[in-house]
């Protein structure tokens, strides 16, 4: 995708706004709480050595919203996320390896859970000094919201590894799982629907049978998915799935009728939404 394509849909979303104000919207002013705040214990164990080591993580992400669209691509690079990893005991064992003067650590497989929906989270702790609390920064990468609106827990992941880095000989990467008792969950965001625009793009000529062409663009500018259902004087005289966002409808008993109404009726992600047509 092109990135005049990728600005045109954060701009129909609002998401453009809402990154300058610290939150991603769902077309509504965003909240300045954070959608994510917390954090677990973990137990890595040390290669060769089989050594269980506990390591607390904290994590914080001011930018991610308590609230966002459902079935909504996320680009990456875009939501920051930072907290701390407390690796006295790994520098315990450490210290006995001679040359070790500094450490950093990156964390591969990282990825939080927006209910089911793996969201990666690639996080890293530069090279420097040797510190017991070692701050993590990276960026959410891209994912994309669950497609039926609703409250979703976002949690830590079971498991990871963290590959130490900055060590004068490699180390193999340790593998981390969720301490037992440990509670992953760190935030919890509504997911809403999207707005749906339903666009009528033939008239119908009063008192004959007519065909309505209808078009549906959901709040991201893609296309809607669904059914499409037209009324007179409160009848429902047809009715359609739409096929990438379009569906032509064969109306008639228009006879004595002065509108036709016409409803997209929404689905898990997509609002309802309705139009009604004059007869000419």
């Amino acid at each position: 995708m092109s990135i005049s394509a990728v600005s045109k849909r954060l701009a129909a979303t609002g998401v453009a706004t809402a990154l300058a104000t610290g939150a991603l919207v769902s077309g509504t002013t965003g909240t300045s709480s954070a959608a994510v705040s917390g954090g677990a214990t973990y137990t890595c164990t040390v290669p060769l050595l089989n050594v269980p080591v506990d390591v607390p993580l904290s994590i914080s992400a001011d930018a991610l919203p308590t609230e966002v669209l459902a079935d909504f691509g996320v680009p990456g690079g875009l939501l920051p996320v930072g907290g701390g990893l407390e690796v006295g005991g790994l520098l315990g064992l450490l210290s006995a390896v001679p040359g070790v003067t500094q450490l950093g650590a990156k964390l591969d497989g990282f990825a939080m859970l927006l209910g089911n929906v793996p969201v990666p989270v690639p996080l890293e702790a530069p090279v420097g000094e040797l510190n017991p609390l070692a701050a993590v920064t990276g960026n959410v990468g891209a994912f994309k919201t669950p497609a039926k609106a609703g409250a979703y827990d976002i949690s830590l992941p079971d498991a990871f590894s963290l590959v130490p880095l900055g060590l004068p000989i490699p180390l193999d990467a340790l593998p981390c799982a969720l301490k037992d008792g440990q509670d992953p969950k760190v935030g919890t965001v509504d997911v809403t629907k999207q707005s749906a625009d339903l666009r009528v793009v033939r008239a119908v000529k009063k008192g004959k049978a007519a065909k309505v062409v209808a078009q549906v663009v959901r709040q991201d500018s893609s296309k809607a998915a669904g059914k499409v259902a037209a009324f007179v004087k409160g009848t429902k005289v047809a009715s359609k799935q739409l096929k990438a966002g379009r569906a032509n409808l064969k109306v008639k008993n228009l006879k004595g009728a002065s509108k036709v109404v016409v409803k997209y009726l929404g689905n898990s992600s997509t609002k309802a939404a309705k139009k009604s047509v004059k007869l000419r």
